[in-house]
C-alpha cells in the first residue's frame, strides 16, 4: 500500500511538471504555467486516489 502512494506521489508531481512546462512554454506566463501545475497535480493525485481505494 505505501509503493502506491508513493507511486501516485511521484507520478502526479511529474504530470503536473510536464502541465507546467507545456503552459509556459505555449503562454510564457508563469501564473498560467503554476496553475496548470496545480491542475495537472490535484487530477492525477486525484485519480490516483480513487484507483487505490477501489482497487
Amino acid at each position: 500500500m505505501g509503493s502506491r502512494i508513493v507511486a501516485v506521489i511521484a507520478i502526479a508531481l511529474s504530470v503536473g511538471l510536464i502541465f507546467g512546462i507545456v503552459a509556459y512554454a505555449w503562454t510564457r506566463n508563469p501564473t498560467d504555467a503554476m496553475t496548470m501545475f496545480g491542475v495537472g497535480l490535484f487530477g492525477v493525485a486525484t485519480l490516483g486516489v480513487a484507483i487505490i481505494v477501489l482497487v
